[in-house]
């Protein structure tokens, strides 16, 4: 029984400290939208009303998308923002949906670690050989991909907590005797 609630707290505290990195990431992301809505009237103020149009902020607003996309896309899923096709799951009990939602999340889940993993490899190698992305902006290419790994291996847990929660709902229904209706 201690051993249980021992259990609980660290899973507890892991759960708190994860969702705050995914808060911070929700945060950085809004600012990151400012950012890119700024640049981007800067670019049309002196593309169209200056005629000398800026050689690095579309580059800039672009990189800037890649880093907001792949480090809101945890807090998204965490507060079930992502557009979901409810046409057929509607129709689904409460008990078929949440397994359904569990069998999707891990899932999801294997496909994100995989593209962790791959991305990790890339952003490495990328390092090593120290390659650049040479636009208007010359970047080197690891600071690019780096948050490809970080992105989706924040996904990759946060499917796994939603997969465990369905999963906890699931078997929460059945214990209760509940019906499929």
């Amino acid at each position: 029984m201690a051993d249980s609630r021992s259990r609980d707290r660290v899973f507890g505290a892991l759960g708190r400290a994860f969702d705050s990195v995914l808060t911070a990431g929700g945060y950085v992301c809004a600012v990151l939208a400012v950012f890119v809505t700024c640049l981007l009237v800067y670019e049309v103020f002196t593309r169209y009303l200056l005629k000398r149009p800026s050689m690095w902020s579309l580059d800039t607003a672009t990189y800037a998308l890649l880093y907001l996309a792949l480090i809101g896309a945890p807090w998204l899923l965490r507060e079930d923002g992502h557009v979901k096709i409810e046409i057929m799951t509607a129709n689904f009990s409460k008990r078929t949906q949440a397994i359904t939602t569990a069998v999707t999340s891990l899932v999801a889940a294997i496909s994100c670690g995989i593209f962790c993993w791959q991305s990790s490899a890339i952003t490495w190698e990328a390092y090593r050989a120290g390659h650049f992305i040479e636009r208007a902006v010359v970047v080197p290419r690891s600071l690019l991909i780096w948050v490809m790994a970080f992105g989706s291996f924040l996904l990759f847990i946060q499917f796994i907590r939603r997969a465990c929660e369905h999963f906890r709902i699931f078997l929460h229904i059945k214990s209760e005797g509940s019906h499929e209706s």
